[in-house]
């Protein structure tokens, strides 16, 4: 290792000759800051780990768990130089993921008790699945946010979560983080050491609309099933569409009274193989109960104008879940589960006296699956009704089936509709805040005909309140920010907090007065070498948006596939 100077000294394990420390940068956040160390030119690399350290006049600062990220060698009139980029020990908290569903909002809008956390027992959560250490005594809100996280990284959730709510993260010397309300932190001192102050400002770039962007809409109702098969072209048909309907495709009657235990009036032998796979078994989504796409009752009705549902696909995928909660086997609160519900004939081996089923009567889990995508109820065995019991011989034609699930729809662009919470602030253009914690859920009630919806429960007032507490606090980053700048000589160990935004330290080159600095970035983040909030929100936003963009390509053509 090399001194710098009498007094000043930088190390790093396995770098040689060092001549300086070029800068090194702390700014508040979760994203690694770099240092940047210039040596002579060396033979062998430095630990890919370790501890950094520099320190003048008695004063010094440790970052440990330190990264030798990358470097480069310049050759100019100084000589042959290299220059190691060194990241701080946030490089390694990216690493990290977290899964689980917290304060789950139950029907009534009241909170699961099994998932309830406070904003400050969710942040320290987050931060113990990075296996960091947190102080969130500063974090006094008593908001309690609706969060999934799906095998997601654990940063992006973090700064979505304190960004939204004015907080901050400061990573300390000490290797441990603090959450800082923004405008709240340590007063600087006005000493013989100060070399100058200088004053920022920086108008906001003010947008027209500030929206924010939440979940999917959930929905969950009575779907009413239609008898389909597998035709011998590939495709799926409604049963009086398959080209080996009896009498002929559209006959609308051709099922009724036929055998659909053993297809023998099926002449080709592959459509009878395809007729006992599918016949009288599967069943696809085609409308609401009521045998429309209307989502309305009770005063509410979910379609807005410029969402028109006219074709399943926009149904699909469903889901197998509900959005209302079931106690489960273990006596704790879930989502329910899909359930199909129906008329059918009761007795196949002993027709005298034949008996249908009630009305919507339940049918047993184990006798069905869903396929999600298709949109189909697959039973394990044919379900049938009797059209007239009073009739004999009795007619036998197709059961009257309805699943009952969750699911979005498509608009006319074949996108998920989502909540959306609009803001107009003045100025010119927009602004987006996409929050998935955001998530509306309507729950369809039937009248005594099981068909018709008398009322809808609907979260949407309840997601109105979070979505506004968002945009008050992303509304309030769109003032003039006025800012301070203090240059210190020597080294201070100072940690951002919510009004120091910014530490950088500066070396000079060998021999000079005051080899090192520290200058401190109030009510700002000026330092060129670390991306301020702003660019740290695009760029997350943009991670986020890659992603979907991926996504809603397969979501696409997996619905091409199904339209096919």
């Amino acid at each position: 290792m090399c001194n710098v100077s009498i007094e000043g000294f930088v190390t790093y394990p396995g770098l040689n000759e060092i001549q300086y420390l070029r800068v090194a940068t702390r700014a508040v956040g979760l994203r690694a800051n770099k240092a940047i160390v210039v040596t002579k030119p060396q033979a062998n690399a430095p630990s890919l780990t370790g501890t950094l350290a520099f320190g003048f006049g008695g004063t010094s600062v440790t970052w440990t768990n330190a990264l030798c990220d990358s470097a480069m060698m310049r050759v100019s009139r100084d000589g042959q130089q290299c220059f190691w980029t060194i990241l701080d020990g946030r490089w390694l908290h990216w690493k990290a993921f977290i899964h689980g569903a917290y304060n789950v909002r139950l029907p009534d809008g009241t909170i699961d008790p099994d998932t309830e956390k406070t904003l400050a027992q969710l942040l320290t959560l987050l931060f113990q699945a990075m296996n960091a250490t947190v102080d969130v005594s500063e974090v006094t809100s008593s908001e309690k946010p609706e969060v999934v996280f799906d095998h997601d990284r654990v940063v992006p959730e973090i700064e979505e979560l304190l960004e939204q709510r004015g907080y901050v993260a400061s990573y300390l010397l000490d290797g441990t983080y603090k959450v800082y309300r923004v405008g709240s932190g340590a007063t600087l001192p006005n000493d013989g050491d100060v070399v100058s102050f200088s004053n920022t400002m920086n108008p906001p770039e003010k947008p027209q609309t500030l929206r924010a962007l939440g979940a999917k809409t959930r929905v969950q109702s009575k779907l009413h099933m239609t008898p389909v098969g597998l035709d011998t072209d590939g495709k799926i048909k409604k049963v009086k569409d398959l080209s080996y309907t009896p009498g002929g495709p559209g006959r609308v009657d051709g099922w009724d009274g036929m055998d659909l235990l053993t297809f023998n009036f099926v002449t080709d032998p592959k459509a009878q193989q395809l007729a006992l796979m599918s016949v009288g078994k599967w069943y696809q989504v085609e409308f609401q109960a009521k045998d429309d796409h209307v989502i309305a009752g009770g005063g509410v009705d979910y379609v807005p104008g410029e969402l028109s549902v006219t074709n399943i696909l926009q149904y699909l995928p469903l889901s197998d879940e509900l959005v209302e909660t079931a106690i489960d086997v273990f006596g704790k609160k879930r989502r329910g589960k899909a359930y199909v519900e129906g008329t059918f004939y009761l007795d196949e081996e002993n027709p005298a006296p034949a008996k249908n089923s009630d009305p919507f009567s339940r049918v047993d889990r184990r006798d069905w699956t869903l396929d999600k995508e298709l949109g189909i109820v697959k039973f394990r065995e044919p379900a049938r009704m009797i059209v007239n019991e009073s009739v004999t011989p009795h007619v036998f034609t197709f059961a009257d089936v309805y699943l009952t699930c969750s699911y979005s729809i498509d608009n006319a662009l074949r996108i998920k509709d989502r909540y959306i919470r609009d803001r107009s602030l003045g100025g010119s253009g927009a602004d987006q805040l996409r929050v998935e914690e955001l998530e509306r859920t309507l729950i369809c009630e039937y009248g005594s005909d099981n068909k018709t919806i008398s009322n809808i429960i609907d979260n949407e007032a309840t997601v109105d309140v979070s979505a506004d507490f968002v945009l008050d606090n992303a509304a309030a980053s769109y003032t003039t920010s006025i800012g301070n700048g203090i240059l210190y000589r020597g080294i201070r160990q100072y940690s951002p907090d919510g009004i120091n935004l910014q530490v950088v330290w500066s070396g000079a080159v060998p021999g000079s007065a005051a080899p090192y600095s520290t200058f401190v970035s109030q009510g700002m983040e000026s330092h060129p070498l670390v991306p301020n909030s702003r660019e740290r929100r695009q760029k997350r936003i943009n991670e986020r948006t890659n992603l979907w963009n991926s996504s809603r390509g397969r979501r696409y053509r997996n619905s091409k596939k199904r339209s096919d």
